[in-house]
């Protein structure tokens, strides 16, 4: 799996099609409508 390292600094992974992965962590600070969109996206 291809990994990015944007101007940031932050590290991207790619999926063989070009989608970025994203993780979600339940208590990383963000509000649960938050954790439920992204979920509905994924």
């Amino acid at each position: 799996m291809p990994l990015i390292a944007t101007e940031s600094g932050k590290k991207i992974f790619l999926t063989e099609d070009g989608r970025k992965l994203v993780t979600v962590l339940p208590g990383d600070g963000i509000g649960p409508e938050c954790v439920e969109s992204t979920l509905r996206i994924l």
